[in-house]
């Protein structure tokens, strides 16, 4: 019998360690696993996570899921004559249009209707300045590099530079069966939260902070807010555009004449954060998995300011694990594209 942290680090190219055999023993061995972690039955406070994740498991097994080895192949003829081939390994849907995720680079699709998106995109991540040399080295880390952009009769394509260590965060709470371990989440958000106090120092708004424009990097404990530039409005604008998923969040968006400001982007990474922990049985500060100060501030609504929000979340921290330290997450974004 696995252990509940052996069994939540398996990724699903090893599900056959916990289903051995053809799909009627991988049926059965679900069933009687599911009834031993059953969080009805099983006491265990990671019992619910070990459930959801032996239903990960079991699917990659009994469905069959595509293969991320066998590459697809999207051929964009520009209005301008350029063709670009890029061929993916997974396909994403994202705020306006599909994320193809290749295996150095990444592709962002919108319909020719948001040409004017496209043109913000690239005007936003050209402009990206830089107080000293020093910032520039730390902030170049998180922040994209364009490195191909086309526009069809259909369709406007911008194609991003992903390191092979990265893996863009949907496919990362996929690969732990929905649910990311909060202590991992944790240095996702100071990431992001860092990110955020750069583009308050810049007056810009990113409007779009979410799962898909998101890459993770495991060994390096770091993220790159690769896509979603399009949404980007300077401080006091009006946007240009607003994703649905942010108005869902942010519902004052919706209210005429609110101008961009860096509250949007706090209260999407708390969102992001909430989609990373996965479901909780009877909300997060219910949920004992996740430290009661890191729930709180989840659920609270952001500092006046990044600064402060970033503080805040620094105390959180402290205050949920103690000193900071290295936590070793282990996610091979090679691995996870190689099935």
């Amino acid at each position: 019998m696995f252990s509940a942290k052996e069994i939540l680090e398996l990724g699903a190219w090893e599900a056959d360690k916990v289903f051995p055999g053809n799909e009627s023993a991988v049926r059965k061995a679900y069933r009687d696993l599911a009834k031993h972690w059953h969080p009805d039955v099983n006491r265990d406070p990671l019992a619910s996570r070990v459930l959801a994740h032996l239903t990960f498991l079991r699917d990659a097994l009994v469905k069959k899921r595509p293969s991320a080895s066998v590459s697809n192949e999207r051929i964009y003829d520009g209005v301008d004559g350029v063709k670009i081939k890029f061929k993916y390994l997974r396909k994403r849907s994202g705020e306006a249009g599909e994320v193809l995720i290749g295996r150095r680079s990444i592709a962002y699709e919108m319909p020719a209707d948001f040409a004017d998106l496209a043109e913000n995109e690239r005007a936003v991540i050209s402009g990206f300045r830089f107080a000293d040399d020093g910032m520039k080295e730390h902030m170049q880390h998180f922040l994209p590099k364009i490195e191909k952009s086309v526009r069809t009769a259909d369709k406007v394509v911008t194609i991003m530079a992903r390191p092979d260590d990265c893996v863009l965060l949907p496919d990362l709470i996929d690969f732990y069966g929905g649910r990311i371990p909060p202590e991992h989440v944790a240095w996702i958000v100071s990431r992001l939260e860092n990110i955020v106090c750069y583009l308050e120092w810049l007056q810009i708004s990113h409007g779009a902070i979410s799962p898909s424009n998101i890459l993770v990097c495991p060994e390096k404990h770091t993220v790159v807010l690769v896509g979603g530039w399009g949404f980007a409005t300077r401080f006091g604008s009006l946007p240009l555009a607003v994703p649905e998923r942010t108005l869902s969040k942010v519902p004052a968006l919706a209210v005429a004449d609110v101008v961009a400001s860096v509250a949007t982007d706090l209260h999407l990474v708390r969102a992001t954060a909430q989609d990373a922990l996965g479901p909780s049985k009877g909300g997060l500060m219910m949920d004992r998995t996740i430290p009661e100060p890191v729930a709180r501030w989840l659920l609270l609504p952001p500092r006046a300011g990044a600064v402060a929000d970033y503080e805040s979340w620094g105390r959180s921290l402290t205050e949920a694990w103690g000193a900071r330290r290295f936590v070793k997450m282990d996610a091979d974004p090679r691995k996870i594209y190689a099935n």
